[in-house]
């Protein structure tokens, strides 16, 4: 049975095998432009205050290794206190990465985003901008706790025109959880259930990730991935 995914590409003449990128599409073509900065999403800046705050740690730091140096080196155990000495300068360090987080940050611009379709409309099959996949692994949770999650993906706006495919991907093999994906994709239509992983001898272990793996390479990508061994490891 084709997912409707599939279903679009075959009426456009197309399958999953189009859609490979050609590596040399995208090669470098020598410097990018860089983007202006009124027209960054993401804008830096500089934080006086934690530089102020950063400075004077640097510089207290500094005097107070001044003072241990040479006057408090040497208490009659010259060895010893270069350790002590050597252990105060590595734990000083540690500040450091969340001091130098102090100095700058970032701030969004909170542009608008993509326009988001109104209630109850759907998507354009022939006019189609994203395909957004939501893969939900699961083992032996209650079926309760992943219906919330797939209600949770099935519910989440997303911009106009985007096609939804949520998999549910049960190591478990549980029926319960199979018809209740059956009786929502009858509601929703863009819901599939994912099952039947059979681990590999190679020393595969169990986990989600692995679940995850399966549904990629299995359903997602089955048109070419056989036929592809050295692409993109999915």
């Amino acid at each position: 049975m084709m997912s409707l995914a599939e279903e679009l590409l075959t009426k456009k003449g197309l399958s999953l095998k189009h859609l490979q990128e050609d590596p040399e599409e995208y090669a470098d073509t020598g410097e990018k432009e860089a983007i202006p900065k009124h027209k960054r999403p993401v804008t830096k800046h500089w934080n006086w205050l934690g530089l102020a705050i950063f400075l004077y740690y640097c510089s207290a730091a500094i005097y107070y290794f001044y003072i241990r140096s040479t006057r408090t080196l040497n208490m009659g155990y010259l060895g010893y206190g270069l350790l002590v000495l050597l252990i105060e300068i590595i734990s000083s360090t540690a500040t450091f990465g969340y001091a130098i987080l102090l100095i700058k940050y970032s701030k969004s611009r909170r542009t608008k985003g993509l326009p988001i379709p109104k209630k109850g409309q759907q998507p354009d099959l022939d006019n189609l901008k994203f395909h957004v996949r939501v893969l939900i692994p699961c083992y032996k949770e209650s079926c309760e706790l992943v219906k919330l999650t797939v209600l949770g993906a099935l519910k989440a706006p997303l911009p106009k025109d985007t096609l939804r495919t949520v998999y549910l991907c049960d190591d478990g093999k549980d029926p319960a959880k199979e018809e209740m994906i059956r009786e929502l994709n009858a509601e929703w239509g863009c819901l599939e259930y994912v099952s039947g992983r059979k681990r590999d001898p190679n020393g595969e272990t169990n986990g989600k990730s692995n679940n995850l793996n399966n549904c990629l390479k299995n359903y997602i990508y089955k048109d070419y991935y056989p036929e592809n061994p050295q692409g993109p490891k999915i």
